[in-house]
Formats: structure tokens, C-alpha cells, sequence
């Protein structure tokens, strides 16, 4: 962008971020983004797609949250900064009304920030962007705040919207039932998701082949293994690969939610964990996925796993590994099962 000084950088994930951004424009839209740390999200989100809509539409009011109020207002304070030293962007800013959290434009339009938990009292939104509400690991593991984040948005975030308002929501995954977890499985809501794995799978949305890098400039495939190794399994299938494991927290067993394929045909399908995992050949009309498992109980250092492929390509799509109780693994199968659309699973 012309207004970034050299610090924009045109990638092809950023370019279909831009263009669904651009949406906005001419209807409400319900976006979520899902990609890698350090993949220059929150910069296109929450930075140049308010100067983009006020310097289209001045009137218009853009409410940016993060998971603490001093971190979104250094997006506002940010976005505010290029503005005024850029006049040729044509957003003019009200005199009285210019701090880094609260400004406004000359057209009565301008950007609110807070952090998620937080007030935004008496301001609306025709744009509401929610960028990184969690904070780090130890909050995303907590049922308390991650009830916590799901309250604020059900009883103040949405409460802002005006009509025809849109909503983005930008985060890099750490558990399926954070913000973005609970959203798509909202009946009610029809959300556009945008899920871009650092390391590309099958079904991408750009178009890559699997296994290659989402932004081979900055982060080379080898470099990004060699961040896998380094962060393990949880993190790189969360923040990295975008579809975090389920973890059994605050979940219950419900034997009905499990549906059993007795299948008489077992092919071998490779598993990144370096072993050859049943799956069923034959699924059952609907059902796109199928789990496996192998449950060491009472082997001394051995572990269990459970893995899911897609019976269409034989792909492993998720894959889950460690020593927990009988009940918890029963509790972690029905996640995935939840997780993949009740996932038929093979014993």
C-alpha cells in the first residue's frame, strides 16, 4: 500500500483477506480469519481495513477489540498515525476528538477501541473487528475466561451492531472451543471462515499443495518444521496449522454422541506420527471422516493415540497423542467426533 512507507508487504493470503475485507462495502458480512502468528493479519484487519472503509465512507464507525485495552489501542493509535501524517488518504479528523482509543472524523464517523471483557457504552458499530482475544496459553486453557470472552460477545460486543453492520474476527487458534470454536457451531450465525495453515493441507483455500508454506518469503518451509518441533504438537496444531486439538476440558462422556463403523475392509493410512493407523473403508453416506485409535492402557511408557482421516483423500487430518485416563481419552474421541461432524470411529 502506497501509504505504508515499505512496511506493507502484498502476499497471496493477504490479498484474499483484502478481498473478502472488501465485502463490507456492499453488505453485512460475517468473517472469520484464521491464520498463523506473524502472518500480518492483524496489520491488513485492523489497521488498513478501517482507513480503506473511513476514507470511503468518513461517516461510518469502526470499533476494534483485543484481549486487553491497551493492546487495541496501539492499533487505533496506529491507524490514527498514518491518517495524520497522510493526508492524501482524505480521512480528516475531528479536532476535539483525537486520541489513540477515541477519534473521530469530521463526518461523525472515526474508531473506538477496548479490550474483549470490557465497556463500549453508548458507542455502535457498522464495522466490529475482535482481533486476538485471548491473551496467551494460561487464558486459553481457562473455562472461566473463555466464558468469560463468549459472555462479553453475546451480551456487549453484538449488542453494538448496527444495522447492516459486519463483523470480523481475526485470531490464530488455541482451542476448539475458543471465540471462533463456539461461533461456527452457533446454528443462527452464517459465517464466512477463512482458515490458512502456516503449512497447507488439503482443500486449501489458495490453491497450494499440501505441504507447502503460507508465506514462503518470511517463512520457509524448513523453517516453519523446525518451528513445529520446537513448539510442539498443541501449539503448532493451534496457532499454526489452525485447527487446535481438542483437549477434553469441560467436556462430558455421551456414549450417544459416538457412532461405531464395523466395516469389513481396513486400509493402511500413513500418520504423521510415524505409524499405520486403521481406518474404515467403508464410510457411511454423509460422514466425511473417520477416527482411529490405539489405547496403550496399563503399558508402562507407552502412549495413546487417536486420529482422524478424511476417508475422501486419506489425509490425517487430526491427531492427538499422551497418557490420559480412560476417561479422559473417551471424553477427547467425543471432541473429535464433535469436532469432524461426528466422525465415525474404528476400534
Amino acid at each position: 500500500m502506497r501509504w505504508s512507507g515499505g512496511e506493507w508487504r502484498l502476499a497471496p493470503h493477504l490479498d484474499l483477506l483484502s478481498r473478502e475485507a472488501a465485502h463490507v462495502a456492499d453488505r453485512p458480512v460475517r468473517l472469520i480469519v484464521s491464520l498463523p502468528v506473524r502472518h500480518g493479519k492483524s496489520l491488513l484487519l485492523s489497521v488498513w481495513t478501517p482507513i480503506w472503509l473511513l476514507s470511503n465512507w468518513p461517516g461510518k464507525r469502526v470499533i476494534l477489540a483485543s484481549y486487553e485495552a491497551s493492546f487495541a489501542a496501539s492499533w487505533g493509535r496506529k491507524t490514527r498515525n498514518i491518517v495524520l501524517a497522510n493526508p492524501g488518504i482524505g480521512v480528516r479528523l475531528a479536532q476535539d476528538s483525537a486520541s489513540q482509543s477515541i477519534w473521530e472524523t469530521t463526518e461523525s464517523g472515526g474508531m473506538v477501541t477496548a479490550g474483549v471483557g470490557g465497556p463500549i457504552t453508548g458507542r455502535g458499530a457498522d464495522l466490529l473487528i475482535i482481533d486476538d482475544p485471548v491473551r496467551n496459553r494460561q487464558d486459553a486453557d481457562s473455562p472461566v475466561v473463555r466464558q468469560g470472552i463468549w459472555e462479553w460477545w453475546e451480551s456487549v460486543a453484538r449488542t453494538r451492531l448496527e444495522p447492516n453492520a459486519s463483523v470480523i474476527v481475526v485470531m490464530s487458534r488455541w482451542d476448539s472451543d475458543d471465540l471462533v470454536g463456539r461461533l461456527l457451531r452457533q446454528p443462527d450465525d452464517i459465517w464466512t471462515h477463512i482458515r490458512l495453515p502456516a503449512v497447507a493441507e488439503s482443500g486449501d483455500a489458495l490453491g497450494r499443495p499440501v505441504g507447502a508454506a503460507l508465506w514462503p518469503e518470511r517463512y520457509p518451509l524448513p523453517r516453519l518444521r523446525a518451528t513445529e518441533r520446537e513448539v510442539g504438537p498443541d501449539a503448532w496444531a493451534g496457532l499454526y496449522q489452525q485447527r487446535p486439538n481438542p483437549q477434553g476440558r469441560g467436556l462430558f462422556f455421551d456414549v450417544d454422541a459416538v457412532e461405531r463403523c464395523r466395516g469389513d475392509i481396513a486400509v493402511p493410512v500413513e500418520s504423521r506420527l510415524g505409524g499405520l493407523v486403521s481406518m474404515w473403508k467403508r464410510p457411511v453416506v454423509g460422514r466425511r471422516y473417520v477416527a482411529g485409535g490405539d489405547l496403550a492402557w496399563g503399558e508402562k511408557g507407552a502412549f495413546s493415540c487417536l486420529v482422524v482421516a478424511d476417508h475422501q483423500t486419506g489425509e490425517v487430518v487430526a491427531e492427538l497423542h499422551g497418557r490420559p485416563r480412560p476417561d479422559e481419552m473417551a471424553q477427547v474421541a467425543v471432541a473429535l467426533c464433535r469436532e469432524y461432524g461426528n466422525a465415525y470411529v474404528g476400534g
